[in-house]
């Protein structure tokens, strides 16, 4: 497809991208109609290739809470991929757990610059969920209060990611999968790219949290003249600096 214009009207058609497929099933009363749409979505979204699959849930709670579940597949040589899929989450679909509002977010793949592996297999997490002191502002009271939560961010991402701009300089992929470690204090544990990406929105995505917003404060801000990262990654701040 050619490049759109700059200002010009985005088309239905261009509205969808191979790859990823998604459900924000807002009322209750067609929760039946969820896993049927799912499943469809799962198979036209094979056409692009069947080799991994995966798909994360996002429920909400009490206290703006949210229950996430995430599931993931490699397709074997005589298997069929939505099956397998389908089956490792049908429990998401029953009637006693289904709910609304809730959000399907999935990704079937065909590994086009790496092995097919379930650690290459999206939706994608950088750092592990973490118990954190989130704040939110209850509007009736007027008040932000501070409580107890679990973080983490899923992304599913079609494309490539070459590098990454910061502070003007231009970080190749290669680098940003040892610089990443450094400033998340977590480790690479996939070389695909999409991984990479989840750990920049563990970078970018801060608020309500008051670390993860000293850290976003820190690369962004106090690191602005530091130049290039990559020799001096031994001198980079770490959790315990952050926390402080």
């Amino acid at each position: 497809r050619g490049r759109r214009p700059p200002g010009a009207a985005l088309h239905a058609a261009e509205a969808f991208y191979c790859g990823n497929f998604g459900l924000l099933l807002l009322d209750a009363a067609h929760s039946d109609k969820a896993r049927e749409i799912v499943n469809k979505m799962i198979r036209v979204t094979m056409m692009r290739g069947a080799q991994s699959a995966g798909i994360v849930t996002y429920k909400p709670l009490s206290k703006g809470k949210v229950l996430v579940k995430r599931y993931r597949v490699v397709n074997a040589k005589r298997t069929d991929l939505c099956n397998r899929l389908m089956h490792k989450c049908e429990r998401e679909f029953s009637a006693w757990r289904i709910s609304a509002p809730q959000l399907f977010q999935g990704h079937t793949r065909f590994a086009t610059s790496s092995i097919s592996s379930l650690e290459g297999c999206h939706p994608h997490q950088w750092t592990p969920a973490r118990p954190c002191l989130h704040w939110r502002h209850v509007a009736s009271a007027d008040r932000w209060v501070a409580e107890e939560a679990s973080v983490v961010n899923f992304i599913t991402h079609n494309g490539d990611l070459d590098f990454y701009e910061l502070h003007g300089v231009s970080y190749p992929l290669s680098d940003l999968q040892k610089l990443l470690p450094g400033l998340l204090h977590s480790p690479c544990a996939a070389e695909v790219d999409s991984f990479v990406i989840a750990g920049l929105v563990d970078l970018l995505r801060t608020s309500g949290v008051w670390r993860l917003s000293v850290r976003y404060g820190y690369v962004y801000g106090g690191l602005v003249k530091a130049g290039n990262l990559m020799g001096q990654r031994d001198r980079l701040w770490g959790a315990a600096e952050l926390t402080q």
